[in-house]
C-alpha cells in the first residue's frame, strides 16, 4: 500500500515497512547483537538524501560487528556478505519495465550489440531509434522513443514473447533465444580483437566485468562461426526505420529531430562562413576589431535569426530557406557574400546616420508627390 507524502512522492505504509525492516534486522544482524527497534506509527518515507552510500558500513539497519575482525579464519567464523542495489522508481509502470529490462542479467547487453548497427537502442526507459544526423553531436537528443511496453519491444525485435517471461535453464538456452532476433548475424571473418571482444573501451570493460557476455563473445559465437551459421543478413538500417514508422506513430517526431540537427549544423557552418567573409584588421587596432565584430553580429542576426530590415536596413529574402525550415546553403552563402559590405557599413553607422539613410527614400517619395 502506498501513501502520498507532502512532497508528492509515494511512501511505504508503516505496517508493511515495519515488518520489512524487522526482517532485515533479524536476517543480517550478528548472533549476539540486538537490532534497533523500529519506532513510530506514521508512514515511513523513503528519502533519497538519507540512502546509505554503502550497505555494508553505512546501513542504519545492520549493526556493525561487536568485536574485532581478523583475517585468521580460525579466530573468526566465516561470514557471507551481499551487495544489494536499490533502485528508486517513481511509478509502478517504471518498476514493471525495470523488471522486464533486468530480468535476464546480460541479455540486453548482448542484444544491444546486435541491434545497435540498425539504429536501435534499448535502455532503462524503453526502445529507441537513433537519428543518424545527430548521433555524433548529441547522443541523448538523437534518440526517439518507440515504446516502453515490454511485449511490443520483443515483437518488434522478432523475439518470442512467452519464452522471455520464463527463466532460461542455462546461459546456452539464453544465447539460443537471443539469436532468434532477425537482426543477428556473424561476419564470415573476424579480427582477433573482434573475436575476443576487445574492439572498443566499452567492449573491453564488459569483457572484464561480465562473465556471461565474455562467454557469448569468446565461446558461443566462435562455435556458430565454426558451424558456418548466420553469416548473411540482408536487413538494412533503412528497412528497420521504415518498419518503425509503420509500427509506431513517431515518423513526424523523427523528421522534426532530423531537421533540427541539420539546422544546427547549418547554423555552425554559416556562422563560420560569415566570419570568413569579414576580414580581420591587419594591425588589430581596437576600432577595426570592433567594426568587424559588429559586422559579424549583424549579418548573423539577419541570416540566422531572421531580424527584419528595421534593425540593420536589410532582411534576408525568403528564398534562402527551404520548405522544411533548412537553409539552401549555396543561395545563402551567395547572398552573404554580396551583402556583407552593405551590412558592415550599416552596422557601424551612428544612430543619426541610420535615421538619415532611412528618411532619404521617404523624403524623395514626398517630393515626387
Amino acid at each position: 500500500m502506498l501513501k502520498r507524502g507532502k512532497s508528492g512522492r509515494d511512501s511505504v505504509a508503516s505496517n508493511s515497512t515495519r515488518g520489512t525492516l524487522e526482517k532485515i534486522n533479524s536476517s543480517f544482524s550478528e548472533p549476539d547483537a540486538t537490532p534497533p527497534a523500529v519506532t513510530g506509527t506514521g508512514p515511513f518515507k523513503i528519502k533519497r538524501k538519507t540512502v546509505p552510500k554503502s550497505i555494508l558500513t553505512d546501513n542504519p539497519f545492520i549493526p556493525l560487528p561487536a568485536g574485532p575482525v581478523h583475517d585468521n579464519p580460525f579466530r573468526d567464523p566465516p561470514r557471507v556478505f551481499i551487495q544489494v542495489d536499490v533502485r528508486y522508481c517513481l511509478s509502478k509502470k517504471q518498476a514493471k519495465y525495470l523488471r522486464f529490462f533486468q530480468s535476464h542479467g546480460d541479455l540486453w547487453q548482448i542484444l544491444g550489440s546486435i541491434i545497435r548497427p540498425y539504429g536501435l537502442t534499448v535502455d532503462d526507459k524503453g526502445l529507441h531509434i537513433r537519428v543518424p544526423e545527430g548521433e555524433l553531436i548529441n547522443r541523448k537528443k538523437a534518440k526517439v522513443l518507440l515504446t516502453s511496453k515490454p511485449d511490443d519491444i520483443l515483437m518488434f525485435l522478432g523475439l518470442p514473447v512467452a519464452e522471455y517471461w520464463r527463466p532460461f535453464a542455462t546461459t546456452e538456452a539464453m544465447f539460443q533465444y537471443i539469436i532468434k532476433c532477425p537482426m543477428f548475424s556473424l561476419p564470415r571473418y573476424s579480427t582477433f580483437e573482434e573475436e575476443m571482444g576487445l574492439g572498443t573501451a566499452n567492449d573491453r570493460r564488459r569483457m572484464a566485468s561480465r562473465p556471461v557476455y565474455r562467454e557469448w563473445t569468446q565461446e558461443f559465437k566462435p562455435r556458430l562461426r565454426e558451424k558456418g551459421l548466420y553469416f548473411e543478413n540482408s536487413l538494412t538500417r533503412d528497412e528497420i526505420r521504415e518498419k518503425a514508422f509503420n509500427t509506431f506513430p513517431i515518423e513526424s517526431e523523427y523528421h522534426t529531430r532530423v531537421q533540427g540537427f541539420i539546422r544546427d549544423q547549418q547554423r555552425q557552418a554559416l556562422r563560420k562562413y560569415i566570419k570568413s567573409q569579414v576580414p580581420g584588421a591587419e594591425d588589430n587596432h581596437p576600432e577595426a576589431v570592433k567594426r568587424r565584430s559588429k559586422t559579424i553580429k549583424a549579418m548573423s542576426a539577419i541570416v540566422l535569426d531572421g531580424i527584419d530590415a528595421s534593425e540593420f536596413g536589410i532582411s534576408a529574402p525568403s528564398y534562402l530557406l527551404r520548405g522544411n525550415g533548412t537553409w539552401d546553403m549555396q543561395r545563402t552563402e551567395d547572398w552573404i557574400r554580396t551583402k556583407v559590405h552593405f551590412v558592415g557599413r550599416y552596422a557601424n553607422m551612428s544612430a543619426a546616420e541610420k535615421e538619415k539613410l532611412r528618411s532619404g527614400p521617404a523624403k524623395r517619395r514626398g517630393e515626387r508627390g
